[in-house]
């Protein structure tokens, strides 16, 4: 654009030559994944390509010929455009940079004479209408001032420009209301002339231009955050939890997505939004630098005691994830709460896709089927699981306390709808009965992404297995997954949130796979594999959670204080110092193992890091 503007040739706006870039790049990217490809329709294309490279890259204005209008500068651009690019910028001109210099003095000093003959003409008017008003006038006030405009400034002031607005009138209310309303700058100017004219203002008076308007916007943003910032001072609290997550987003301007990063700070049971950066990639490297300097803009870069995010490699990596690259900017170890419905969710996709061949496209193939033939089918026409003998026999011990918890979940809040409807479909599929009565939902949105659609369509398909046309391989995968789903995965969904139950809830779910072998080896040795790598909550240091659990009894809480003193934990072998691991081939080991296993001294590093008094851990747990 520097270079484009000193041999004065007249530009395309900042977003079209983006656009015109970025095009460029993209037919770059799409003739090197092509690059294998010897065909000579193919390397025709990357000569034509490569030919390109030497042209002038145009970001002259459409109209740019016809808005040039010195004849060398518009031979100098046909003549860039031409193959070859002839000619080239050299010195600058003097000669004619002091004629534009001494236009430009005599157009200011015409300028302040107009301004000083308006001034007087101002004066004169106010002079002259004081004085007319207390006697009667003989004609109206416009015609005077015209026939006064006329008489007084002459014809000096016949090319005399009306000077803008002085008066500024945003306030940050209505800046508020407009960010909150979507309404653009653009907008803003030509609702707020109509608005100031209706109201009977001056509009000639006031600051009303796209510039100003989106300036004011800006400053009272900035003021707003600053604002918030100084209420929740969150730099005095000695323990702060950062979660984020990224997220593909409309863009503010312009047109296309952008992905932007959530990141907020939880403190002492309440939640501040600190930020939502935009990046220019999703990479690990690009998260933990939004994230580090949206806690050095807040001042928490010493308070910072744990990490929250998805399990995703970008997060979660050894070397390039966000978590471990933040450690290292703040220069010291950091506990690492991982998104408990992340890990679970891999877990059942895993299982599905053993069962039910998996798929890269958004959609599945038999929930697509299922989706289409809904409307042909009776939902009063349903058959339960329970009336399998299979399921039956796979179920049959566990199948009144799933109802019971089901039903005692559904009394409960629930963030999402698809939350209810997999209590209620598990219900169903046992044959219990609903408070409310039996309703199906249609089939909804099937993503890979969408955690419950895998378990809501098995669940829903089986209840229908006898209207909707299944291979006997179908019926049998979808039969296995619901039994899996039913007997261990959603009662541990459902109590996944929770980091206080993790550690123990964890090695529960462990030994469950291990034991769900005698039902069905293969579901069980893809689930541990899986789960295996996710046993973040039984480290050392994470473990410490379980003695607030309840659902660990009281003998373990008083062996889990006297492991407290023990240098090691009996599966150090197993651990590292974030997360322990284990391999499909010593996960049998588990089955021995207990919470208090687990306890050592570095247990201690979790109250010493969340400011707990420990004085609680002198006293009987039954107390």
């Amino acid at each position: 654009m520097i270079f484009w503007q000193k041999a004065r040739i007249p530009t395309r706006t900042e977003q079209k030559c983006v656009k015109k870039l970025e095009d460029l790049y993209q037919e770059w990217r799409n003739l090197q994944k092509l690059e294998h490809r010897k065909s000579e329709i193919q390397m025709h294309k990357n000569a034509q390509f490569i030919s390109k490279l030497d042209d002038l890259f145009d970001i002259a204005h459409a109209d740019a010929l016809n808005l040039i209008s010195i004849e060398e500068d518009r031979a100098f651009l046909v003549a860039q455009r031409q193959k070859g690019r002839l000619g080239s910028l050299l010195g600058i001109d003097k000669n004619k940079c002091m004629k534009e210099k001494n236009s430009e003095e005599r157009m200011q000093a015409e300028n302040k004479r107009n301004y000083r003959a308006h001034q007087e003409l101002v004066t004169l008017s106010e002079t002259i209408q004081l004085q007319s008003s207390s006697s009667t006038d003989e004609y109206d006030d416009t015609d005077s001032e015209a026939i006064m405009f006329e008489n007084v400034a002459g014809p000096s002031t016949k090319h005399f420009r009306s000077s803008r607005g002085f008066e500024a009138f945003v306030s940050e209310k209505l800046a508020i209301v407009l960010d909150k309303c979507k309404i653009s700058d653009r907008n803003t100017v030509h609702l707020l002339i109509a608005t100031a004219e209706a109201l009977g203002n001056n509009v000639n008076k006031l600051i009303i231009n796209r510039s100003s308007i989106r300036s004011a916007r800006i400053e009272f943003r900035k003021e707003r955050a600053k604002k918030i910032r100084q209420d929740y001072n969150l730099a005095n609290e000695e323990t702060v939890v950062v979660h984020w997550d990224g997220k593909l987003l409309p863009a503010l301007t312009g047109k296309g997505l952008v992905d932007r990063l959530l990141i907020v700070a939880s403190v002492n049971g309440h939640e501040q939004l600190l930020g939502v950066p935009a990046l220019n990639t999703g990479t690990g490297s690009d998260q933990a630098n939004a994230v580090y300097q949206t806690l050095v803009e807040w001042c928490l870069t010493e308070n910072v005691q744990a990490f929250c995010s998805d399990t995703t490699v970008s997060n979660t990596g050894r070397l390039n994830g966000a978590c471990v690259l933040l450690e290292q900017l703040l220069e010291r170890e950091i506990v690492y709460l991982p998104c408990r419905h992340h890990i679970y969710e891999i877990v059942l996709k895993s299982v599905f896709d053993l069962k039910l061949s998996g798929t890269s496209g958004p959609d599945m193939a038999i929930f697509k089927s299922f989706q289409l033939a809904w409307i042909t089918m009776d939902t009063k026409m349903f058959n339960s699981g329970i009336e399998n003998c299979i399921v039956m026999g796979s179920v049959n011990d566990v199948c009144d306390d799933i109802i019971k918890f089901s039903i005692d979940r559904l009394e409960e809040n629930h963030p999402r709808d698809d939350y209810r409807e997999f209590l209620e479909l598990t219900v169903i599929f046992l044959g219990g009965i609903l408070p409310n009565g039996i309703h199906f939902k249609k089939p909804g949105a099937i993503h890979h992404a969408r955690w419950m659609a895998k378990a809501i369509y098995s669940l829903k398909i089986y209840l229908f297995r006898e209207q909707f046309r299944l291979t006997v391989k179908e019926e049998t995968a979808l039969r296995n997954i619901c039994i899996f789903i039913i007997r261990l995965y959603i009662k541990s969904w459902f109590d996944a949130p929770s980091a206080i139950k993790a550690p123990f809830q964890d090695l529960t779910f462990i030994k469950n796979l291990l034991n769900y072998i005698a039902i069905d080896k293969d579901t069980s040795q893809i689930a541990i594999k899986k789960f295996c790598g996710h046993l973040w909550y039984l480290s050392a240091e994470l473990c410490g959670f379980a003695f607030f659990d309840e659902a660990v009894s009281i003998d373990t809480k008083r062996k889990m204080v006297k492991a407290l003193n023990n240098e090691k934990s009996t599966s150090t072998m197993l651990s590292t110092t974030q997360r322990i691991i284990i391999s499909p081939k010593n996960a049998n080991e588990l089955l021995e193992k207990e919470i208090e296993n687990f306890v050592c001294v570095k247990t201690n590093n979790l109250f010493k890091r969340f400011a707990i008094n420990t004085d609680f851990l002198k006293l009987d747990p039954s107390t």
